[in-house]
């Protein structure tokens, strides 16, 4: 049996190889889509850490040049933003044609109603064809903003009275505090016997004493990100969004990929190659052991090479536990191709077969977690997902590749896939058996 095992997996694998557009299409086309998608996640060889900067506009206001220049460089550093200054005429321009995703609008004599305790609005328009990123910009200005409105609500209540002269006599010694000499910028204020001098250090003082008891707050939240790698192995690549979804697409991939290994089964038939093969000493577990082991090396072959091609040009986490991603990878090759036996099995033509499998794929891909990241699935869908294969085999990436986890983190996904292929390769062994007892096998 085993000389005949290796004879039919031989020929199938010459076949696959020798068939040179097939192969194209096997492992060509999911490389290439595999391409385009990281591209438009970004990270890897292609820079960027998975998102890129959002463009936004800031105008009006009269800020000093130098505090303007450290708005920009606070709101540049996170990562987050590009940030251009221009007139709100220019900002209506550009967030209409889509150049920049949003553009905060700063009120006029913004620091001279600041200093005197006066309302101020600031006003953010949103490119509407871009709802995600204009998101994330009012979420966080509005956050930003959140943060100040409590400060400064508390201050208020702690010295209401407190406000300043005209903002044009306090122009010069902030522009030195943000931008040039604060120790000159203090000592000339200190030497200065007005009444704006005296105002505006005890605001100073005040406002330091506030900050200060606001830095050392009575209760703590104490933040852990459970994700170990980000916040414990600093040489460890960044996260992006194609963690997320590389291992969800491969396996895809590697689900319809298995359909056309398994197909050969039915071209065989047609074509008279199976019914040679079964005069032959082998018999019917012998011919859907083959097609199943053909299909285990090629899919788990396609898996590893788009996790891999991931890693190497995406930055994608494939390396710190190369055994488990691989006995992953077989485990889900395997739980696939005794699935989809089983369906190749249970109809009688190619056409049929096709259409069967579609339709299964497809569901199976909504339902595993292949159309959205595992992590994010609502609890129904989890709940649901569990009867499918494919939400074991991604779930098994997603601790790998995502959470950075190792072998003895995934063995129960092990265990189910194997469960799954090993039964399912019984099944279909024994749909194949009474097809050749009614004489429809071959």
């Amino acid at each position: 049996m085993l000389s005949g095992l290796g004879a039919l997996v031989r020929k199938d694998l010459l076949r696959q190889v020798r068939d040179v557009k097939s192969l194209v299409i096997y492992l060509g086309v999911p490389l290439l889509l595999t391409f385009i998608m990281g591209i438009s996640f970004g990270g890897g060889v292609f820079g960027g850490s998975g998102i890129s900067a959002i463009p936004m506009a800031l105008a009006g206001g009269d800020l000093p040049g130098g505090m303007r220049d450290q708005l920009t460089q606070g709101l540049q550093e996170t990562g987050l933003f590009t940030v251009t200054w221009t007139d709100s005429t220019e900002a209506a321009r550009l967030v209409a044609e889509g150049e920049v995703r949003a553009a905060l609008i700063l009120p006029d004599e913004l620091m001279s109603r600041f200093f005197q305790g006066d309302d101020v609005v600031f006003k953010l328009w949103k490119d509407p064809n871009s709802q995600v990123k204009a998101g994330i910009v009012e979420a966080i200005m509005t956050g930003i903003l959140g943060q100040f409105q409590a400060k400064e609500a508390a201050y208020r209540s702690l010295w209401p009275d407190d406000e300043l002269g005209e903002f044009g006599e306090l122009e010069e010694p902030l522009e030195e505090i943000f931008s040039g000499d604060p120790v000159r910028a203090v000592r000339a204020l200190r030497t200065d016997d007005g009444a704006l001098r005296e105002e505006l250090l005890l605001r100073f003082e005040r406002g330091a004493s506030f900050g200060q008891s606001m830095q050392e707050p009575a209760l703590v939240l104490d933040l852990h990100d459970r994700q170990d790698w980000a916040a414990e192995d600093d040489t460890r690549p960044s996260r992006n969004l194609y963690d997320y979804f590389l291992p969800a697409f491969a396996v895809f991939f590697m689900m319809w990929g298995t359909v056309a290994i398994i197909r050969d089964l039915h071209r065989e038939r047609e074509n008279r190659t199976l019914a040679r093969i079964l005069t032959g000493p082998v018999n019917v577990a012998t011919v859907a052991l083959g097609k199943w082991v053909t299909a285990v090396i090629m899919a788990s072959t396609q898996l590893m090479v788009l996790l891999i091609a991931g890693g190497l040009l995406f930055g994608v986490r494939v390396g710190d536990a190369p055994v488990a991603l691989l006995l992953v990878a077989v485990a889900t090759a395997g739980a696939a191709a005794s699935v989809y036996l089983i369906l190749g099995l249970v109809v009688s033509t190619e056409k049929a077969m096709d259409a069967l499998t579609t339709v299964f794929t497809l569901v199976f891909g909504m339902l595993g977690g292949n159309f959205f990241p595992i992590d994010l699935m609502p609890p129904a869908l989890h709940a649901v997902g569990r009867i499918t294969f494919n939400y074991w085999g991604n779930r098994a990436f997603s601790e790998i590749i995502t959470h950075g986890k190792g072998l003895f983190d995934v063995v129960d996904e092990l265990l189910v896939l194997s469960t799954i292929a090993t039964l399912g390769l019984i099944v279909a062994v024994a749909i194949f058996a009474v097809r050749q007892r009614r004489g429809v096998a071959a």
